[in-house]
């Protein structure tokens, strides 16, 4: 086995390398919770590069230039996305504290359908804001129909993003390995697959 810079063992690793950089970017720069928005767009950017295989540029220079572009939409849903992911957080603590049953079983699943819901959007409608000279309600739009039409791609995807929460929640004891996991390239990871998965030239 070749272990040259042409190799495809040093392509894989130096691939891995950019996920790890773009997610510790993508953390740290969404950490005032109202730049969520104008990060996940960079990160798509970024990502998108690395999944053309574009080396014109680092996926961090890559990242810090895009932050600065074409924010404001983006801005707006991830304002939206932390306000979901309290309210999500606030009604599963709340159900933690009830009784065990049927309902609160009901309940759980109906709030782990709707941030996948939420999730899967998101991704589709960062992707399109990265693409530039779309408004709010026509990103929304196409992030629903993008998601329908793509539709194992976005199941991939919003479960690569959110499993680990699930195995979370089933065994609280392993949050070591969950907050690792996202810590490394929980964030970035399913952004990545979904900008492998998305055509170069988008419809719609």
């Amino acid at each position: 086995m070749r272990f040259g810079p042409d190799s495809k063992f040093f392509q894989a690793f130096d691939a891995a390398a950019d996920l790890v950089i773009v997610n510790v970017l993508l953390i740290v720069s969404s950490l005032p919770l109202v730049t969520v928005g104008a990060a996940g767009r960079a990160a798509h950017l970024a990502l998108r590069a690395l999944a053309q295989a574009r080396g014109d540029a680092p996926v961090w220079r890559i990242f810090f230039r895009e932050g600065r572009r074409g924010w404001r939409m983006s801005a707006a849903w991830g304002v939206l996305t932390v306000l979901v992911a309290g309210v999500a957080l606030v009604e599963w603590l709340w159900l933690a504290v009830l009784p065990a049953g049927t309902l609160v079983t009901v309940l759980r699943a109906g709030i782990v359908a709707g941030c996948f819901v939420f999730v899967v959007l998101s991704l589709w409608f960062m992707s399109l804001q990265a693409d530039g000279g779309r408004g709010f309600t026509a990103s929304v739009s196409g992030a629903a129909w993008l998601s329908m039409r793509f539709g194992w791609q976005s199941l991939v995807c919003g479960f690569v993003a959110l499993a680990p929460f699930l195995l979370l929640a089933l065994v609280p004891s392993q949050w070591v390995a969950v907050l690792f996991y996202y810590g490394l390239v929980g964030f970035a990871l399913p952004i990545y697959l979904l900008e492998v998965f998305r055509p170069a030239q988008l419809e719609g």
